[in-house]
């Protein structure tokens, strides 16, 4: 009988003459190759979730930097043209209509010797009075966002929507449009409110009649807590005068404060002397230029993102908000184009 050994030997034999790509991994092979695997998965893993994230942080700053630039540009186009009126330089003289607006006194809104009017650090919940003295109650105070400035802007369009009779656009109203008329070479001046639907006075609208409109726009703009939908979402929004009422128009999310610094000029050579964030009434008359400062943020928090810096708004110090929201400040110098403005 022949030893065991010797039974194996062909099997042991047959299998070293076997080629290499034939034999298949042995154990240690196997391990090497499954860790391989898994360290070159969990790589590729890694990536792409980082990838992931940065893709989704750069969408929120995209749109926070949409929604800031939109704000800033909107906000200082209305402050730029505060207190024009149809290039007619004696506002004063134009005696206020009385509407019953439900926001403030009823000649408010049509009295162009408060063409730029504001509210310093203003306060959910509470009274509400502008740096001119007016008490408003249109702004839904228990929806404002705390410690920022409310602002109202007071012009006429750009441009005329009838110039000496003839225009060359629809003339029919939209949401009940105030106009300020001019007549007699622009020495008459009357506010006009032609009602949603209806056009103008055929005997203004006659080629020759030395008549003009120009749209009349008396806007609040101030940030409230939540968005159309009800979400605490900070939104610039604004009340907008539509014929005898004012109506809320919301335009952008996502700006959590706005400060302003009026600049005011000492020596009438048009150039700001000192800035002032809560100017008296009677300096409010020396304003030249504004200085707006907004602080936005990004529409959701950032999965990985702490925010703990410090947020300087002119002499307004925002600390350590300390959440995902990634944020950042956005400042313009706005030129009052009508300066000066008639509030001393």
């Amino acid at each position: 009988m022949k030893p065991l050994f010797a039974l194996c030997r062909p099997k042991l034999f047959l299998l070293a003459k076997m080629p290499l790509s034939a034999r298949g991994f042995t154990l240690i092979e196997l391990l090497i190759a499954l860790a391989l695997g898994l360290t070159l998965s969990g790589a590729i893993t890694k990536i792409y979730l980082k990838n992931n994230a940065s893709m989704q942080q750069d969408e929120q700053i995209a749109r926070l930097q949409e929604n800031a630039r939109y704000a800033l540009r909107l906000l200082a186009r209305e402050i730029s043209m505060a207190g024009f009126a149809g290039g007619t330089p004696e506002q004063g003289t134009l005696t206020p209509a009385a509407i019953a607006t439900g926001c403030a006194h009823e000649t408010w809104s049509l009295d162009l010797t408060t063409p730029l009017d504001f509210i310093n650090n203003a306060q959910a919940g509470s009274s509400m009075t502008t740096q001119a003295g007016v008490a408003i109650t249109c702004a839904a105070p228990d929806e404002l966002v705390d410690d920022t400035d409310i602002i109202s802007v007071k012009r006429t369009a750009d441009r005329a929507t009838l110039e000496n009779g003839i225009t060359t656009a629809n003339i029919g109203a939209i949401d009940n449009q105030w106009y300020l008329r001019l007549a007699d070479s622009r020495s008459d001046k009357s506010w006009i409110n032609v009602a949603s639907g209806s056009t103008i006075v055929s005997g203004d609208a006659t080629s020759g009649s030395d008549v003009d409109y120009w749209a009349f726009y008396h806007k609040i703009y101030y940030l409230r807590n939540v968005d159309d939908s009800g979400e605490d979402v900070p939104t610039l929004c604004a009340q907008v005068l539509q014929g005898s009422s004012l109506a809320e128009e919301c335009y952008v999310d996502g700006i959590e404060n706005i400060q302003i610094e009026l600049g005011l000029d000492l020596d009438g050579d048009s150039t700001p002397d000192i800035f002032k964030s809560n100017p008296s009434t009677s300096e409010v008359g020396d304003v030249v230029v504004v200085r707006l400062y907004l602080l936005a943020r990004s529409p959701n928090e950032i999965n990985g993102y702490s925010n703990n810096k410090t947020y300087y708004l002119g002499t307004t110090t925002i600390d350590n908000p300390d959440d995902g929201y990634f944020r950042r400040v956005y400042s313009t110098t706005i030129q009052i184009k009508n300066a000066r403005l008639p509030n001393a």
